[in-house]
């Protein structure tokens, strides 16, 4: 009988060892399972934080820009740099044949000053002879060069 309980003790306790090993596997797959998902849940949230720090970088940037706005709102208003106190021209001069002086005097009253700004859309000057150039002083003052000259002049309205 002892060697029978023995035999019986011992497969029992293969058995309990079988069933320990096997709960044992089942747990080791859960665990490595859940650790995967967990690798991938921080490299999640670490993609997150990437992000984020973008964000809060870009954030701080435009912060600082709204700022640097503001300062430079209050030194044009302080400066007398507001839109009501300037008033708008369109100048539209297209492709017409001048004298040089003609040239020099519309270039001159283009010129930017404290009471006048110039805002350039087109700008073309061209001569007229093939033989002759812009920068070079023709034979005779009297042979025209072609200008464009197109945009909004903004003037000062007072002081």
């Amino acid at each position: 009988m002892s060697a029978t309980f023995t035999h019986r003790a011992g497969n029992a306790l293969l058995i309990i060892a079988v069933c320990v090993l096997a709960a044992g596997a089942a747990a080791f797959a859960y665990a490595r399972s859940a650790h995967d998902s967990a690798r991938q849940a921080v490299q999640a949230a670490d993609a997150e934080m990437v992000q984020t720090r973008s964000r809060q970088a870009r954030a701080d940037i435009n912060r600082a820009l709204l700022a640097s706005a503001d300062k430079l709102k209050q030194q044009a208003d302080a400066a007398g740099m507001v839109p009501q106190g300037w008033s708008e021209r369109h100048v539209n001069v297209r492709q017409q044949n001048l004298l040089r002086t003609e040239v020099n005097q519309i270039l001159a009253g283009t010129a930017r000053h404290a009471g006048q700004v110039m805002k350039l859309e087109e700008f073309e000057l061209s001569v007229t002879q093939p033989d002759e150039g812009l920068f070079d002083m023709p034979k005779t003052t009297r042979q025209p060069v072609m200008l464009t000259l197109r945009g909004m002049m903004y003037f000062r309205l007072g002081q």
